[in-house]
């Protein structure tokens, strides 16, 4: 049985190629070896050889193309990550001078009862200068 798979396993690649079918490999088997006379074999060899190598090509596109992606989301998310490490240090920093004793900054709620005389900034920052 497998003398007979190894002996018709060219002609089966063959009659796949000549009657255009890519995804199927269904056939009556009379008419295939029936239909085999009227195939060149050497021409449909060399068609299907070509088929392979194409094929082979385009899996090799597809892993470099695979591998191009995940690298571009690998620097995207170490992007995201150091955008998010530079707004956590910000907010700390900022924090950090809005509560010490040494600032020329206030909190906005300190300022405004230490402060006698409305100032000039009444917007809704969170730090006011102190004059």
């Amino acid at each position: 049985m497998n003398l007979m798979f190894k002996t018709f396993r060219i002609p089966f690649f063959t009659l796949e190629s000549f009657m255009g079918s890519d995804q199927t490999f269904s056939f009556d088997m009379p008419q295939a070896i029936g239909n085999l006379d009227a195939v060149d074999v050497l021409k449909e060899e060399r068609a299907v050889a070509l088929q392979i190598q194409s094929l082979e090509e385009y899996k090799k596109i597809i892993s470099y193309e695979k591998k191009r992606r995940s690298v571009a989301e690998v620097i995207q998310t170490k992007r995201n990550i150091n955008q998010l490490k530079i707004q956590l240090k910000t907010q700390r920093r900022s924090k950090r001078v809005a509560t010490s004793p040494y600032s020329k900054y206030k909190p906005l709620q300190q300022a405004q009862t230490t402060a006698s005389a409305p100032t000039e900034n009444t917007n809704t920052s969170m730090l006011i200068e102190e004059n």
